[in-house]
Order: structure tokens, then sequence, then C-alpha cells
């Protein structure tokens, strides 16, 4: 079974406002055309950058969807998880970082040293690691 964690309905409500805005600067720069133009592009960035990034927990991996690009860590190679206002970072024992951007904790948060979904997503991951078996010699 997997897990899938996205970008937190408060990130992709407030990153429509590129498009939107955009649109609205479009049709006084070029009329309907530029509007249309312009709040297409802003949509298509806005998918990219606000529905598309992810973390999935599947099986014996970690699936991290970044606007520009997809990594997978097998879980028997994690040796950390840290959370951030830039991400959630995954350390592989071979020191290579994976940092996935759908899941962030604010500076507010960890000033505060309050728990918030992005440590619940981090916990999750480093007991399925703890769980995944070690490859030998490791």
């Amino acid at each position: 079974m997997s897990q899938i964690w996205r970008v937190s309905l408060a990130g992709r409500i407030g990153a429509l406002v590129v498009p939107v805005v955009g649109g609205l600067g479009g049709w006084l720069g070029g009329g309907p055309a530029g509007a249309a133009i312009v709040g297409l592009l802003g949509l298509g960035a806005w998918w990219r950058w606000a529905m598309w990034p992810a973390v999935e927990l599947a099986g014996d991996r970690v699936v991290v969807r970044n606007p520009l690009g997809t990594r997978e860590v097998p879980l028997r190679e994690v040796s950390e998880v840290s959370t951030g206002y830039g991400g959630l970072a995954i350390v592989t024992r071979d020191r290579q970082r994976v940092v996935a951007w759908a899941v962030q904790k604010s500076n507010a948060a960890t000033w505060m040293k309050r728990e918030v979904r992005a440590d619940r997503v981090a916990a999750a991951i480093r007991a399925a690691a703890r769980k995944s078996p070690r490859r030998k010699g490791a």
C-alpha cells in the first residue's frame, strides 16, 4: 500500500494567485487574447508547481516528484529525513540529498517547536526505512 503527500490545500489555492494576476495583467496589456495566453501559461505553471509535486511512500521506496524532476530513493538507502522551509530532505547512506518540495515546514513552526504535517511525513518515512531490509554488508 502506498501513501502520497501533496502540496497542502492552502498552498495549492494560494498558488492560483499567479495565473489569476497574470490573466488580469494580460487583459490590461493585450485584451482578451493576452489574458487567455497569459492565463493559460499561468495555469500550466500552477499545475506543474502546485499540483504535480508529491512524496510517495511506495512499497520499498520513496518517490519524490518535484516540478523539475522525479527521484526514487530505496528505503534501505535512507539514513536521515529532516524537515525545513525548503522541503523534506531525505539523505541516503552515501550522503546524497533529495529534497521533496511538496512537504515543507515553516520557520515559524520550527521556532515554536510545533509538530506539523511535515514532521508526521518525515516520521512515516523514517519508520518505513527502519522496517526495510538493509543491503548485505551495509
